[in-house]
């Protein structure tokens, strides 16, 4: 029997090499504010207000400090996963996740790069048939976050167990999730609450979008903790693939109020936390 395991080769991938994410910028102090008192788009817009779709700049723009990791040789030939349907240039939200890959792999040349997930984006996002293709991969955590939230608000019974395996629990997310929306290894989470918003200084308040469900949680608590008005917050959740296309299309919510803030991890792994 053919085996069906994804094949790797090398290939110079040139549009992503210079790509590196700048490490100053989330080192700035961001504090919480209440969303609603900021007239940013964040809150009830007038029905005659729409915002126009993001342009490839700033979508570079918006998502240019989130890093995302992934596999290339000494020379900067990245590694090109063929599943045998596509090549899939893959980029983790994980530096964890593109060490395992590596080992899954066997290849001992193969080192961990970060780039820019703005501009891996906007590099592969109009790969027509048989180009090479950028696929984001989720950490594994943030992904079983995502899916134990579904579960808890569909009420299922599967839910008030912490102790699922990982197969457990995705088999019970796909009984209550009809559109699958985080199934599969490449549907990265985004977390948020609507009524946190984060200012860096005296700046206007951004509605941010978090890759760590953990991350937060930790900055809900300081809003709390700061501010004794805020009330108990429900979790948002939309998958990458779904906000990249949002912010393709014309809507009453301005895309540019929004601030995508990494994981502590990530940005640990490049010498930003």
């Amino acid at each position: 029997m053919m085996s069906t395991r994804p094949t790797l080769t090398l290939l110079l991938c040139s549009a992503c090499t210079t790509a590196l994410v700048h490490q100053s910028h989330h080192q700035r102090l961001l504090r919480p504010i209440r969303a609603a008192e900021e007239p940013t788009g964040l809150g009830v817009e007038a029905p005659t207000t729409t915002y126009p779709a993001c342009s490839d700049e700033e979508v570079i723009e918006l998502l240019d400090k989130v890093p995302v990791f992934s596999l290339a040789d000494e020379d900067g030939n990245s590694a090109v996963v063929n599943d045998g349907d596509s090549k899939w240039l893959e980029f983790y939200c994980d530096p964890e996740l593109a060490v395992m890959r590596k080992q899954q792999f066997g290849q001992d040349q193969l080192r961990v790069t970060a780039q820019s997930l703005g501009r891996a984006h906007v590099a592969y996002a109009k790969a027509g048939e048989g180009d090479i293709r950028a696929r984001f991969m989720a950490d594994p955590r943030e992904l079983a976050s995502a899916r134990q939230i579904i579960l808890r608000g569909s009420g299922a019974e599967a839910a008030a167990s912490g102790n699922l395996t990982a197969q457990e629990l995705l088999d019970a997310y796909k009984l209550v999730d009809a559109d699958l929306r985080f199934a599969k290894p490449s549907d990265v989470p985004l977390f948020s609450i609507e009524q946190l918003a984060l200012a860096a200084g005296d700046g206007p308040g951004m509605r941010p979008w978090f890759f760590s469900m953990k991350d937060l949680i930790e900055q809900w608590r300081n809003a709390c903790e700061s501010d004794a008005s805020f009330e108990q917050g429900e979790v948002q959740i939309l998958s990458l693939d779904e906000m990249l296309q949002l912010m393709r299309v014309d809507a009453p919510t301005d895309h540019r109020a929004r601030m995508f803030i990494p994981s502590k991890a990530a940005l640990k792994a490049i010498g930003a936390a």
